[in-house]
């Protein structure tokens, strides 16, 4: 009879598996607070606006986009990166991969907006 696996091991994989996992979320997190940061210097990119400027920056609710999608896009993923890692196995590679995906979409919905201002 062939001994069964300890359960941890069957669930969150071999040390290895589990190493990368934490490495790849703390890259996650490192990256998704780049993105929050980011955000920050995004919508202060609207003080250029004139009363005269058109692009979506210059509005208020553009300023609140740039602002807000960046960093609620990071906080997402980091939810999503760090419920992935605790989830385990089947669902930790696709929560890790939306949680890059969803970062670098909400910095670039951010830098677009912010290139819609006076400066572009």
């Amino acid at each position: 009879m062939t001994p069964q696996p300890p359960v941890a091991v069957t669930r969150y994989g071999t040390p290895g598996q589990i190493a990368g996992s934490v490495v790849m979320l703390a890259g996650l997190l490192l990256l998704a607070g780049l993105t929050a940061l980011s955000s920050i210097y995004f919508a202060m990119s609207s003080t250029l606006c004139s009363s005269h400027d058109t692009g979506l920056l210059c509005t208020g609710l553009g300023e609140n986009l740039a602002l807000y999608v960046p960093a609620g896009a990071a906080a997402l993923a980091a939810v999503l990166g760090m419920a992935g890692t605790v989830i385990g196995r089947p669902f930790r590679m696709p929560l890790l991969a939306a949680g890059y995906a969803l970062t670098v979409i909400g910095f670039l919905t951010g830098l677009i907006i912010a290139m819609t201002g006076p400066a572009s």
